[in-house]
């Protein structure tokens, strides 16, 4: 089951909605079966057994397929060959991004139809068909009324909600700055590029993801827990809510026939009885970290949590069981599962895929930086058409559509940190930080040169190699000529097949508190009235949280 569009079914088949035409069509996919992975590495696997058929349709014959739709996902098995031919375990066919900050917020596709919630445009539908970058069909979609807040002119919803079968589509908003009213808000859309308002509900609750179906929804709504709606006459009616102490809902994911999956912050993955109108709370499994999305696949949970991914058994519903958790480079915010045994994370900086073949022991496979107009990319969310072996991420100024390959070969590079920075540094001075260069491939890494675009920043080595799985570590040297700011970028010329000039962020003369610098004075009036001082401070222990509201 992926994330709020796909079902398990009781007898363990799992379905998948897609829309070839005009005429939304049901599609069964056989159990998953196990894959070999090539070397342990790359974003794809081959078979060891009979590979999982390619979706049909009962009423069209056509078939799913990769590319435009219309042919069947190749299978086959991979090659250990050294000779065979590199191919990137995603390639970027395309991004839909222009001039005007979007920051998409949620993104739920139903192949080749992809809906995105975002910042400042509402909700966006696009068609995803073609080799090359979503088309737009349909744009600041709100409900109306509900355009609010410090600027009239910025529609805003947080998550989407997908029932493919009614062709309905529930989009959210938490309350904020942007639009401080919370709302759930239901959309008849048949036709994706008229999408026909049925109605919905506004109220005080913080509303974060929901799960639709058949004419109920669910909500998570953080402090105040998961709330039962029923729809029917252009409203929703709240039949019933759970909540506690403990109570942080953000993503609810519809389970089989009677069980609903909510990520729940720092409670970690909490499992409810939904067969009655009052969910009642079965089970809790805790995790460190915070929960913010959950996927099923083969009856185990995949739990985004921040510095982690879990794996959590759900054989017996009622008692849930860690099996396996792998820390994360990046900030673990979004979940997909992609082809065969992939799990695809947002993480912030970077789009990245694990080996889930064996979840007590997952693996990093493969990392991607998204290629963007802005030298700021930051990865919120991502889903995947794994039948169509297509996958969408969106970052802060647009959508983003790549292809998922069967068989990776090839060198990935990645970095750790993704930028750098420096304080500042007096003129004839300079500093150095470490930089780790990994190659997450299953080729040979060559960087053929490393070029600087300001002759105050300069690197120990230019040119080197870097064996598969294996990493090095680089110094990165900043020696200013001036006390003027800095901020340039390193290219690093490789074999990456994707990352052909892979670039990163270096930045100097950064004004402020380093590490190890005195706290300067200063005075603060808290919310509460109360007033700090450094002096207050003295002779304890005080962390200072950077952080932003829009």
């Amino acid at each position: 089951m992926v994330k709020r569009h796909h079902r398990t079914q009781p007898d363990g088949r799992r379905w998948q909605w897609r829309q070839p035409d005009s005429d939304w069509q049901l599609h069964a996919y056989a159990g998953w079966v196990r894959w070999c992975l090539l070397l342990g590495l790359g974003l794809l696997a081959c078979s060891s057994e009979s590979p999982v058929a390619a979706p049909t349709s009962s009423t069209s014959g056509q078939t799913g397929g990769g590319g435009n739709g219309g042919s069947p996902i190749p299978t086959g098995n991979c090659s250990d060959d050294p000779k065979a031919p590199v191919q990137d375990g995603l390639s970027h066919l395309g991004r839909a991004e222009g001039k005007e900050f979007v920051e998409v917020l949620d993104v739920v596709q139903d192949h080749p139809i992809v809906f995105s919630c975002t910042s400042v445009q509402g909700l966006n539908i696009w068609d995803a068909s073609a080799d090359s970058g979503p088309k737009l069909l349909a744009t600041r979609v709100i409900p109306d009324g509900l355009i609010g807040g410090k600027n009239q002119q910025l529609p805003h919803c947080q998550h989407v909600g997908l029932d493919a079968a009614k062709k309905q589509l529930a989009i959210t908003n938490r309350g904020d700055e942007i639009q401080p009213q919370p709302f759930i808000h239901i959309y008849d859309v048949s036709d994706p590029s008229a999408p026909l308002a049925l109605g919905g509900w506004t109220g005080a609750e913080a509303i974060e993801g929901v799960a639709l179906r058949d004419g109920q929804l669910w909500a998570a709504a953080h402090s105040a827990g998961i709330v039962r709606f029923s729809f029917s006459g252009g409203a929703l009616v709240e039949l019933a809510r759970y909540t506690d102490d403990e109570s942080d809902g953000w993503m609810p994911l519809l389970y089989g026939d009677g069980h609903l999956l909510v990520a729940e912050g720092a409670a970690g993955l909490r499992v409810y009885d939904v067969s009655a109108d009052k969910p009642a709370l079965i089970a809790t499994q805790s995790i460190d970290g915070s929960a913010k999305d959950v996927v099923v696949r083969d009856s185990v949970a995949y739990v985004a949590a921040s510095s982690r991914i879990a794996a959590i058994d759900l054989s017996n519903p009622g008692s849930p069981k860690l099996i396996g958790e792998l820390a994360t480079t990046g900030t673990a915010i979004a979940l997909a599962l992609g082809r065969d045994d992939t799990l695809l994370v947002a993480e912030w900086d970077k789009l990245r895929g694990y080996d889930i073949a064996d979840p007590a022991n997952m693996k990093l496979l493969q990392s991607e930086t998204l290629p963007t107009n802005s030298a700021f990319s930051r990865i919120l969310t991502l889903d995947a058409a794994p039948g169509h072996a297509r996958v969408y991420p969106g970052e802060w100024s647009g959508l983003h559509n790549y292809e998922q390959h069967l068989c990776p070969v090839g060198p990935d590079i990645e970095t750790t940190p993704d930028q750098v920075s420096f304080p500042t540094v007096e003129t004839g001075s300079f500093d150095v930080r470490a930089l780790i260069l990994r190659n997450n491939g299953n080729r040979t890494l060559v960087v053929n040169d490393i070029l600087s675009q300001d002759a105050a920043v300069s690197v120990s080595e230019t040119k080197l190699e870097v064996e598969p799985g294996a990493a090095t570590s680089l110094e990165i040297k900043f020696a200013p000529s001036s006390s003027s700011f800095v901020q340039t970028e390193l290219r690093f010329l490789t074999n990456d097949v994707d990352q052909k000039t892979f670039s990163m962020g270096v930045s100097g003369n950064i004004t402020g508190v380093d590490v190890g610098d005195p706290l300067p004075s200063f005075s603060l009036l808290d919310t509460d009235g109360q007033m700090w001082t450094n002096q207050k401070l003295l002779g304890k222990v005080a962390v200072l949280a950077y952080f932003a509201t829009f």
